[in-house]
């Protein structure tokens, strides 16, 4: 019976350490990037100023969705919902902490942070004219799915065939004979960059 008892009290000791370390690994902020085209944008978190973008910066991982806003002289503010999900640690603190880890964790903030960490938007210009809108749609259109399916896209890219890649190319309009071609000049870019931003504005720029 003592025994079983000191292995008890060994076995929470141990959560309690463990729980206690994916607190201080995970901490209660978290490093996060924003990004605009263009940049300089003033970036707001529930309507804290924390700079101008280009931004990379450490914040409180929150407990609830934040509201982001970006604004700049000359173009139209853009808000958004930034949502929160479970931090990694979680999971750890749910097998080794138990109760108290994911209790702790909880009051402390540390269980969320924002998703994704990299945060990019284009920003609208006053006055547009329709043809200008069209092509700023056009272009945010693709630049989402360049971002949201980099990763899927570079392994695309590497095996020369794939749907995320056939998604790609039936934005950019490129044609069964000229796919080779492209193919390459795409991969030639993606080995020198490696970026998904730098990536989505070289096609842009290229090929819409």
């Amino acid at each position: 019976m003592k025994k079983i008892l000191k292995q008890m009290a060994v076995l929470l000791f141990v959560s309690i350490i463990i729980s206690g370390c994916a607190t201080i690994m995970d901490g209660k902020q978290q490093s996060v990037t924003f990004n605009s085209i263009p940049s300089g944008a003033d970036v707001y978190l529930n309507g804290k100023h924390l700079g101008k973008t280009p931004l990379n910066i450490s914040i409180d991982k929150p407990k609830e969705n934040g509201q982001l806003k970006f604004s700049k002289e000359g173009y139209k503010t853009l808000e958004m919902t930034v949502n929160k999900k479970m931090s990694s640690w979680l999971l750890g603190n749910i097998i080794f902490g138990g109760t108290f880890g994911t209790t702790t964790d909880y009051a402390s903030g540390a269980l969320y942070e924002y998703d994704p960490h990299s945060i990019q938007v284009t920003l609208e210009a006053k006055g547009m004219s329709q043809a200008a809108k069209t092509r700023f749609m056009a272009e945010n259109k693709l630049r989402r799915y360049i971002l949201m399916n980099f990763s899927e896209l570079s392994v695309d890219l590497a095996n020369e065939k794939g749907e995320f890649l056939a998604g790609l190319f039936s934005q950019i309009h490129v044609d069964t004979v000229h796919t080779t071609q492209v193919v390459a000049d795409l991969q030639n870019h993606l080995t020198s960059t490696e970026n998904a931003p730098e990536f989505s504005n070289y096609v842009i720029k290229t090929y819409l």
